[in-house]
């Protein structure tokens, strides 16, 4: 006969759950051992670290007892000594943590220790009275304050002009640098507009401190677009590495150089740019178009260069643009100089600007362009 599905259910249950119980008693007396084992090793190394130490203890003894300590006796001595002094700052170091932890008694809580003693009066603390009598024997706040220092200015105003205003032409040089009225490299190098469109692209992103030398050593290197055009980028790179974008910057160079040689800035061939100036809409005309002379629309003689942008096209305006048409001082009378029409946005080229303006007597607004007579000294 059969035996039950049921009955061999709860039999293979009764099994696993007796094998379960086994293996439970038998981790925790695996458990027992071990705890028993740990309390026998500890207090053997409890046992062995006290005989140590009474050891130790009667061997100190012995030598403080002796007259004379010397050799490894004072190095064990010292041990002793630095152990004890271990061991008492391990308790102060305790000692203080505890007193950190401990809550300090809030107001609260000792205003209400105060009411339920019974011991203890607590009295209200009279006010502190004030005199409105000034003595005679002191003098008064506003003669004992003593008048604040002037503060020095950080550049003295007898050193206003930059050195580089007197920097003389470096040796290598194919032209001469220009005197120099406000400080601005443009000033003295605008007798030469190849320098002048260089120092715009590398200037972008660096200061005038650093960039100077560089663009020397640069216009001695390659002193004109032909030159720059035969040069690897390798070559171009070692000379401004330095100034960091250094890929990009030698890229843009070769290019601007080979659109040089192609198409060299002339009076007679104007191109387009669009959105500049900035402060006219210019959407009519695309950047880099080629606008015929009898064209009324506004184009520049450098807009067709790689890596020229509003402030490029400004320092032209202002410092070259009226010598590349030929006109000069004698040819203004019936037409405007072509830095008066400029709105630069670069805050140099603005500070410049203001100051030129100043020099005729009229103070210029660099934002809307619009000038007031100066009356008198302002």
């Amino acid at each position: 006969m059969a035996d039950d599905p049921a009955a061999t259910v709860t039999r293979k249950q009764e099994k696993r759950e007796r094998r379960e119980r086994r293996r439970q008693r038998r981790r925790e007396r695996a458990e027992q051992e071990r705890e028993e084992w740990a309390r026998q090793e500890q207090a053997r190394e409890d046992r062995e670290r006290e005989a140590r130490e009474r050891a130790r203890d009667e061997q100190i003894g012995n030598l403080l007892a002796s007259e004379v300590v010397e050799g490894e006796m004072l190095m064990d001595i010292a041990e002793y000594i630095s152990e004890g002094t271990q061991q008492l700052i391990t308790a102060l170091d305790g000692l203080r943590e505890s007193l950190l932890c401990t809550p300090r008694p809030t107001k609260m809580r000792r205003e209400q220790q105060l009411t339920l003693s019974p011991f203890i009066q607590r009295t209200e603390r009279e006010p502190r009275r004030t005199t409105a009598i000034v003595s005679p024997f002191f003098a008064t706040a506003a003669h004992s304050k003593k008048p604040k220092a002037a503060k020095t200015p950080i550049i003295s105003p007898y050193f206003y002009r930059d050195p580089f205003t007197q920097l003389p032409t470096p040796k290598g040089l194919s032209f001469t640098l220009q005197p120099s009225g406000f400080g601005l490299i443009q000033e003295r190098i605008r007798a030469d507009l190849f320098a002048l469109v260089v120092q715009t692209i590398l200037w972008n992103q660096t200061t005038a401190r650093a960039g100077r030398p560089v663009l020397f050593r640069f216009l001695t290197r390659f002193p004109d677009a032909m030159t720059l055009e035969r040069a690897t980028h390798n070559e171009i790179f070692e000379i401004i590495s330095c100034l960091g974008l250094g890929d990009m910057r030698s890229t843009r160079l070769s290019q601007l150089a080979a659109v040089w040689v192609s198409a060299p800035p002339c009076p007679e061939r104007r191109y387009g740019r669009r959105n500049y100036p900035h402060h006219v809409p210019n959407k009519s005309v695309k950047s880099k178009e080629f606008l015929p002379p009898d064209d009324p629309r506004e184009g520049w003689e450098i807009a067709h260069l790689t890596g020229i942008g509003p402030y490029a096209l400004d320092s032209y305006r202002i410092f070259y643009r009226d010598t590349l048409r030929g006109l000069q001082d004698d040819h203004f009378s019936n037409t405007t100089p072509e830095w008066q029409r400029v709105i630069p946005t670069d805050k140099d080229l603005r500070a410049y600007l203001v100051w030129r303006w100043k020099q005729d007597g009229w103070k210029w607004d660099p934002l809307s362009g619009e000038r007031t007579k100066i009356v008198g000294e302002e």
